[in-house]
């Protein structure tokens, strides 16, 4: 399990985990393929200036990764974040707020979990009224093995600038189930969705995925959305809606085939189309990194990568060398044969977390962690440009940083991090670990 992963590392090198007293608050670009690819335009970059951010998260001891941003309408920012601390309460889900563009921060909070339990997988969102939705796994341990999980959210109303109490969204009560890698999103018309893993136990081999909706964020059901007897796995899970459908992206693998899966849902996300479509080609290699998709009317893109050297176990991450863009212009039912290149492989051989997210103007901004090969200490973070499926040269959003693939040290960057378009600007949270263990930074990008 993807969160896991850190927390046995700091078992093993920061002390015992407690659950008793602890307080859980404190694929490559020549895949097998016959079709057209439209790259990253050959120019190299003559070297700008990063665009530099700032250190929210702060130094000291521990590390900080998995970081998640979101924008409200009148501009308040909030970052999320998971803390890995050497002592007690060893894991803790950090938050601070902005009010005034990204100038200053609130003081560090923190979102508790029920005791014995530990926050990890942090997810946020944003509704149209500004009121603020964060996602998290709570997960318990027994002997420093993850033995059960449950997925939370809590609210925070605008101009709260905190959050209250979490709500269990995941089956009431469990205690043999594993949950893993939440994603929360909120349709135009006010519902929440919560996509995640489902794994009947810790050495389940299948998992089913599901998909737990709420017209409040009090009184959540859940949908298996992608399960047997057509998948056996579904897992990174995201979402985005059009004109008439919200759409959710993820990896599923049948015994036969592993790909880039999407369904989509007429009703708002309560239900979901019975099979998924196909957005990844016969044959490519696929990266088990985030997948994400953007919408607007009846066109849909969704961005996945492809990987020559997949991580062979559970503590380190894939490298892509493609980031493809694939567009469907009727609603998710097929997609075109060409795709769109994000990796600006004139300034990175590889890449790592990518996201995506989409401008007013209809064009896609791809943000990724950026390297020539694993512990690369030239690393950076960028963004690129796309329109239609012709991306421009990467910008430079702050370097330099390690290209760890690790994800049991203390320069993990993370399963992922944040990006969204807002107002004209990118806004990003992104992880910086130069100096000897991951922080999380924020960074604006104006864009033209």
């Amino acid at each position: 399990m993807r969160t896991f992963v850190a927390l046995a590392f700091l078992c093993a090198c920061g002390g015992q985990i407690d659950p008793g007293t602890a307080d859980g608050g404190g694929a490559g670009k020549d895949a097998a393929s016959k079709h057209d690819v439209v790259t990253v335009p050959d120019v190299v970059d003559a070297g700008p200036a990063p665009i530099g951010g700032v250190n929210v998260s702060g130094g000291g001891l521990g590390y900080q990764a998995e970081d998640q941003i979101a924008v409200a309408p009148d501009g308040t920012i909030a970052i999320l974040w998971t803390e890995i601390l050497p002592t007690p309460p060893y894991v803790t889900m950090g938050y601070r707020f902005s009010t005034d563009d990204g100038q200053s921060f609130t003081p560090t909070q923190h979102i508790t979990v029920p005791a014995t339990l530990f926050p990890g997988d942090p997810t946020i969102t944003v509704d149209a009224d500004g009121n603020f939705y964060a996602g998290l796994l709570a997960i318990h341990y027994s002997s420093q093995t993850a033995d059960y999980s449950q997925v939370y959210v809590a609210r925070a109303d605008k101009g709260s600038l905190s959050f209250g109490t979490p709500v269990e969204v995941s089956e009431p009560g469990n205690t043999t189930m594993l949950f893993d890698h939440p994603k929360i999103f909120v349709t135009s018309k006010g519902r929440i969705l919560v996509g995640y893993a489902s794994f009947a136990g810790m050495q389940a081999a299948t998992a089913v995925g599901v998909v737990a909706s709420s017209p409040d964020g009090v009184a959540w059901s859940r949908t298996e959305v992608v399960g047997q007897p057509e998948a056996a796995f579904a897992n990174l899970f995201w979402f985005c809606e059009g004109q008439s459908s919200v759409y959710t992206t993820f990896l599923e693998a049948t015994n036969a085939d592993y790909f880039v899966g999407l369904r989509a849902s007429a009703d708002d996300g309560v239900t979901w189309s019975p099979s998924s479509t196909s957005v990844s080609l016969p044959g490519e290699p696929l990266a088990g990194l985030d997948p994400g998709c953007v919408a607007s009317g009846d066109d849909v893109w969704v961005m996945y990568t492809t990987t020559k050297k997949p991580s062979i176990d559970e503590s380190t991450l894939d490298m892509a060398d493609a980031i493809r863009v694939a567009h469907s212009p009727n609603a998710g039912a097929s997609f075109d044969a060409k795709r769109g290149e994000a990796l600006d492989t004139a300034q990175s051989e590889l890449a790592m977390i990518p996201i995506l997210a989409r401008e007013s103007s209809g064009r896609l901004d791809v943000a990724y962690v950026a390297g020539d090969a694993a512990g690369d200490p030239n690393g950076s973070v960028r963004y690129d440009t796309m329109a239609g499926v012709v991306a421009t040269p990467s910008v430079l959003v702050d370097a330099p940083l390690v290209f760890d693939t690790s994800r049991t040290a203390q320069t993990w960057v993370g399963d992922y991090f944040g990006a969204v378009v807002h107002g004209g600007a990118l806004y990003l949270a992104y992880p910086r670990n130069d100096e000897g263990a991951s922080h999380i930074w924020f960074a604006k990008a104006s864009l033209p």
